[in-house]
């Protein structure tokens, strides 16, 4: 008997299962003052903020991975300098605190920062218990997070109540713990650590081929494998995964004249469809998993 195709789900995670607990430029002010800094306008940092940011990634692409800077957070000092200099008195010969840039990154490594969307935690603990129910059934499912990010994802993640075995999907093999049947996240895979982002279609594929290695089963290596990623952006999630040949869901919080997913098991079976037709699957949805009456 031939066996029935692996299912893989990614998740986003900046605003698909995470996003700041409160606005970026509140919570930066917020610590500025606990290290000295007053008077600061949360609208001005939160300005200053994106245009570093935007710059940033011009400049030091993939949070300095492609410039060869030494490491993720030197990307981010520098970025949190760059933030909150417009807005030092030189007449008061104000300097940047040097416990700031170390407590913002503390602050946005974990639930001090970030707070998790209700849904996804839905999905993702729906998902846990679907691999035992479908690994009865001969097929086997694999979920994790593929994320334009650094290193800081999994502790985020765990500080939220996930669990995820693994510190993140690398070109070495050492980098692959057995996941745990307890797991949420079974492989996080980030651009940092792969060396491409979304959309490109490398990061997608890239995935794919380790997750094929070392987490699908030796008797399904050979079988196709059902692709989906979810995400909020269309450009980097949808288009990107489409283009690596994935299926996809767009999560759109902010309109509720659409439904939310309300059975995977029923999408999968829409998107085996699909995939044997040569097709990919499409959904926009309000909710990753609707609550249960």
């Amino acid at each position: 008997m031939t066996a029935r195709r692996p299912i893989l789900v990614a998740l986003d995670a900046f605003g698909t299962i995470f996003s700041p607990r409160k606005p970026i430029g509140e919570q930066y002010v917020s610590v500025a003052e606990e290290h000295g800094l007053k008077g600061l306008s949360v609208d001005g940092v939160n300005r200053s903020f994106k245009s570093a940011f935007k710059h940033m990634s011009q400049e030091h692409p993939n949070y300095g991975k492609i410039s060869d800077m030494k490491s993720s957070n030197l990307w981010w000092y520098e970025l949190i300098n760059r933030t909150f200099s417009p807005h030092l008195s030189t007449e008061k010969q104000q300097m940047m605190p040097p416990g700031l840039a170390p407590a913002l990154l503390h602050r946005f490594s974990s639930s001090l920062g970030y707070q998790v969307h209700d849904d996804a935690a839905r999905l993702l603990e729906k998902l846990k218990s679907l691999r035992a129910q479908l690994a009865a059934t001969d097929q086997q499912l694999v979920v994790g997070v593929l994320s334009n990010s650094d290193d800081r994802v999994p502790s985020i993640l765990r500080s939220l109540g996930f669990q995820v075995s693994l510190p993140g999907l690398s070109d070495t093999p050492q980098a692959i713990n057995a996941p745990t049947p307890n797991d949420h996240c079974q492989f996080v895979a980030l651009s940092y650590d792969i060396g491409y982002e979304k959309p490109s279609a490398q990061i997608f594929d890239y995935a794919a081929v380790l997750v094929r290695e070392y987490l699908i089963s030796s008797s399904r290596k050979t079988c196709p494998i059902t692709k989906l990623y979810i995400g909020d952006d269309v450009e980097k999630d949808i288009k990107g995964a489409n283009d690596a040949g994935w299926h996809s869901i767009l999560i759109d919080r902010n309109d509720k004249s659409i439904a939310g997913i309300k059975d995977p098991l029923q999408l999968f079976k829409r998107m085996e469809s699909a995939s044997k037709n040569g097709q990919v699957f499409n959904e926009r949805v309000s909710s990753l998993l609707e609550p249960e009456n």
